[in-house]
């Protein structure tokens, strides 16, 4: 792989501020997360 490409995507950030003023319950908050990570593929499709 090109060394220029691979130091671009090491270096790649998404910098944002997050507020404190949630609008969702914790409880709701959680169970999002948990339904991503249950339907985000892995690599191995496991």
């Amino acid at each position: 792989m090109n060394t220029d490409l691979l130091n671009l995507l090491q270096q790649r950030r998404s910098i944002y501020a997050l507020g404190k003023d949630v609008t969702q319950s914790k409880q709701a908050i959680v169970d999002l997360v948990e339904d991503v990570i249950q339907a985000t593929p892995t690599s191995f499709n496991s």
